[in-house]
């Protein structure tokens, strides 16, 4: 039996791995700022993450341990006055973080 190395290097490209241990101790975590998640969108440039801007320095916080421990995602904070985190990554990641994302807000 044949595997299809273009299917399986996809698959493989789409599994969110996060080496938590690369993450600053104390560092805010999704999961952390839920409740100041306002919204989370799909665009075609990625994922917007919008949050309530008095959380600024815990966002900047959280995508600074995010680099670090998933090195294969990218995540920018836009510019004030407005919150966003842009998050860009391969579509099975982006989908797997959206639902993550949004299972938070419900």
């Amino acid at each position: 039996m044949t595997t299809n190395t273009a299917d399986t290097s996809q698959e493989d490209e789409d599994v969110l791995i996060c080496e938590y241990e690369k993450r600053p101790r104390g560092a805010p975590s999704f999961s952390d700022l839920h409740d100041a998640i306002a919204a989370v969108r799909r665009d075609k440039g990625g994922l917007r993450v919008t949050f309530d801007p008095a959380q600024r320095a815990a966002v900047e916080q959280l995508a600074v341990a995010e680099r670090l421990c998933c090195p294969t995602i990218g995540f920018e904070v836009s510019p004030p006055p407005d919150l966003t985190l842009q998050i860009t990554a391969t579509p099975g990641k982006l989908a797997t973080l959206e639902q993550m994302l949004t299972m938070e807000l419900a």
